[in-house]
């Protein structure tokens, strides 16, 4: 039984056992404010409170029978008002609510969108921040037969499990990889895609091709171990991942994946002089040439835990 339901139980049996209703004018006020929140949202036990305040008793208030007419009126907008209100989502109640779906990148984890989730959430939004498979706290599940399909059906299924529509996806970094190829599966699904100093994919392109110094890093039994680890440091961290999951290119050739609205946002060390023509950036090129819109600011590759406050506001604002 759930919180809810236990109040409007509870406040029914008060009702039942309790004289001063029928008796005191004063008293059922008293009750019926305080507790308009558990027995507004029973419609059974308002239809039982106007059969008793109706019932003229020898011992009836005088008060209370010449009111009741106002009384009832008084209860039944009350009660509509109110159940309106509380039938409504609280994301509804919310301009402009949206729902995020977060990708992290290489070696990362959903615990790498937290101060910036909790944000957009403290706003209104709704906030999903995907672990991939074999990283974050899911690094136990770490294998060599990892590959980059795995992961965008962790992406994909959680949108389908969790029947997410009319999402914002957002990828960083490696995670432009995985969200391509969701964009690819469920073009439907998105309203948005943002892509954070991230991969920016052509078809059948993989991360290795596009990150040619992936292969400077260590590999050990099919894993990447990345020059940036921290392998003795407390948890939260980045973890290795496995080769496979940049070696398998990705599939991008639904058109309705290309017509997905998207932004590609550059962090770079200087944004007063980043422009198209500055730009080294892969991804901005092509970006660019898909006529997506392009930003830059100015941040290290980990702006979602170096600015998480600049980024939310950049998220909000694009996703219109």
């Amino acid at each position: 039984m759930s919180t809810k339901k236990v109040k409007k139980n509870t406040f029914f049996l008060l009702f039942l056992k309790s004289n001063k209703i029928s008796y005191s004018y004063k008293s059922f006020f008293i009750i019926y404010f305080k507790s308009k929140e558990s027995f507004l949202n029973n419609d059974l036990f308002f239809l039982m409170l106007i059969m008793k305040i109706n019932q003229n008793t020898s011992g009836t208030d005088a008060l209370i029978t010449h009111v009741t007419p106002k009384i009832l009126i008084l209860i039944l907008f009350s009660f509509l008002a109110f159940s309106l209100q509380s039938n409504t989502p609280e994301s509804d109640k919310i301009t402009n609510a949206k729902t995020y779906v977060f990708v992290h990148g290489a070696g990362g984890g959903g615990w790498d969108w937290k101060a910036l989730g909790n944000l957009l959430a403290n706003r209104g939004h709704s906030i999903h921040r995907i672990t991939l498979t074999g990283l974050g706290e899911r690094a136990h599940l770490s294998n060599s037969s990892i590959n980059l399909t795995t992961h965008i059906n962790d992406v994909t299924n959680t949108i389908v499990f969790d029947k997410l529509k009319n999402i914002v996806l957002v990828g960083h970094s490696y995670g432009g990889m995985v969200i391509t190829g969701v964009m690819n599966k469920l073009p439907k699904s998105i309203r948005h895609a943002v892509f954070l100093d991230a991969a920016v994919p052509k078809h059948n392109m993989s991360a290795v091709e596009f990150w040619p110094s992936i292969n400077k890093h260590q590999i050990r039994d099919g894993l990447v171990y990345f020059s940036w680890l921290k392998p003795n440091s407390l948890p939260p961290h980045d973890v290795p991942q496995s080769l496979a999951s940049f070696t398998e290119s990705v599939e991008f050739n639904n058109e309705l994946a290309h017509n997905i609205p998207a932004t590609y946002i550059e962090f770079t060390d200087n944004v007063d002089e980043f422009n198209s023509d500055t730009s080294v950036s892969k991804s901005w090129k092509i970006a660019e040439s898909r006529g997506w819109s392009l930003i830059a600011i100015e941040s290290d590759h980990n702006a979602q835990r170096s600015n998480p406050v600049l980024l939310a506001n950049l998220l909000e604002n694009i996703s219109d």
